[in-house]
């Protein structure tokens, strides 16, 4: 078997048609960018940070995916660790957390972008969000992208 294998692959990368499907694939892995972003002007701002002070009302942690294709809508998977008693709370999204409320997963359907290269969400902390350190992985239909760390503070 093994060697069919090798003898039909061999075959459809020497073929013009399989050339042509390689060209069209993504230049770039689908990555995650994290950062916080300043919505105290008219265009958001990013700060290249990954620290929120919670009692800045400008301060968002946002996320979004690049090289990343996605259909009409992408389901989108969040699982966040946070220090115990931290909870997260949007519309048109389901939240599983743990009894001690440090982990949560945050599942919702998203809408694509114009261009159908990537999906994204910015959260709101205040004074109800514990301080400490976080992790957010994210998932977007089968592409998973591994947790990235960021932290709260007063």
């Amino acid at each position: 078997m093994k060697k069919f294998i090798t003898i039909a692959l061999a075959a459809a990368l020497a073929s013009p048609v399989f050339a042509a499907e390689q060209k069209q694939a993504p230049e770039h892995p689908p990555r995650l960018v994290l950062s916080v972003f300043d919505f105290s002007g008219k265009v958001p701002k990013d700060t290249k940070s990954l620290k929120l002070s919670r009692s800045n009302k400008n301060l968002r942690l946002c996320w979004y995916t690049l090289d990343t294709p996605v259909k009409e809508t992408a389901l989108v998977i969040e699982e966040f660790t946070s220090p115990k008693g931290g909870k997260f709370i949007s519309p048109n999204m389901t939240t599983q957390s743990s009894n001690n409320n440090t982990r949560h997963v945050v599942t919702r359907n998203k809408h694509k972008s114009v261009n159908s290269e990537y999906v994204e969400t910015c959260w709101t902390f205040d004074k109800r969000d514990p301080i400490g350190q976080y992790s957010l992985a994210v998932k977007v239909d089968d592409i998973h992208f591994p947790a990235l760390k960021f932290s709260i503070e007063k």
